[in-house]
């Protein structure tokens, strides 16, 4: 490892205007100066090119403007352009805290067997204000296992990775046809590699807007059930039928009376051990009579 290795920074971006020259400036702005900044605008219908742009004028960054591909496309378009030896994620409408990178590279120097590592976050509103923070109440260790982040026990805030540039060279890029493409990186990256998590937070996660639609809610039922059904020959039957389990838990919480609950809940004497399982599997069944 270099001495001050170079951090490649990924921002994709969509009509986000109001938040964006803050994202920018929060990786412009970092303790650690050895980075390149690589913002990609996904087809935004607001001004937020122009802001981008008279930004640019301002400070250096690699900035490219295309029509709408999604998230995945942008993250892959970013990660194929990118020169540094770490790679780092952030959304348009977050932003990092001063110290984020030099934090990760430092811990990065002194555990070299790991090939990912994320931190804590604070979860923040339209104006900065800090409303809660991402595992709470389930300090993050290291050494996170596949385990752990398919059973949903251990969360990892995509604004707070940073990643080995070798682990996308030997995995390949995010899947373009998900919806919830972070998930199944980080389980394909833990399959391989070892992961750590850090109780720094080190990040601002930006909760706005209006609640998720029933549609938006059921395409992410579909896709969370592709996600694991890629896992089924390559996993141990035990795990697969408890991230099964969890993933129908979670879809009778989310979803409720809609129609796609038949096709994905199968209830089993196994999953009905679990008290909240079958709480919400009876209140399900009462509304299919």
């Amino acid at each position: 490892m270099k001495e001050n290795p170079l951090v490649s920074v990924i921002i994709p971006c969509f009509n986000h205007e109001r938040f964006i020259r803050e994202s920018i400036l929060s990786v412009l702005n970092q303790e650690y100066r050895s980075i390149e900044l690589i913002v990609i605008d996904d087809g935004s219908s607001d001004q937020s090119v122009d802001l981008i742009e008279k930004l640019k004028k301002e400070r250096d960054f690699t900035f490219i403007s295309q029509k709408n591909r999604g998230i995945s496309n942008v993250l892959n378009k970013g990660i194929s352009i990118a020169k540094g030896e770490y790679i780092s994620f952030l959304a348009s409408d977050d932003y990092w805290l001063p110290n984020k990178v030099s934090i990760q590279i430092a811990f990065f120097k002194d555990h070299p067997e790991f090939k990912m590592i994320f931190s804590n976050a604070y979860i923040v509103d339209d104006e900065s204000n800090i409303i809660g923070e991402f595992q709470n109440s389930f300090p993050i260790q290291k050494a996170v296992s596949f385990k752990e982040i398919a059973l949903g026990k251990k969360t990892i805030p995509a604004l707070t990775v940073m990643v080995d540039r070798e682990v996308f060279l030997n995995i390949g890029g995010f899947d373009e046809n998900l919806i919830i493409e972070d998930w199944d990186m980080w389980l394909r990256i833990s399959n391989s590699y070892l992961i750590a998590g850090i109780s720094d937070v080190l990040a601002c996660y930006r909760k706005h807007g209006s609640n998720i639609s029933l549609v938006r809610l059921e395409d992410m039922t579909r896709t969370r059930f592709h996600i694991l059904n890629k896992w089924e020959s390559k996993i141990d039957k035990r795990l697969f039928n408890k991230i099964s389990r969890n993933l129908e838990i979670l879809a009778m919480d989310e979803l409720e009376n809609s129609g796609v609950l038949k096709e994905y809940i199968k209830p089993t004497f196994e999953k009905m051990l679990n008290s909240k399982y079958r709480r919400l599997f009876v209140k399900y069944y009462r509304t299919q009579k």
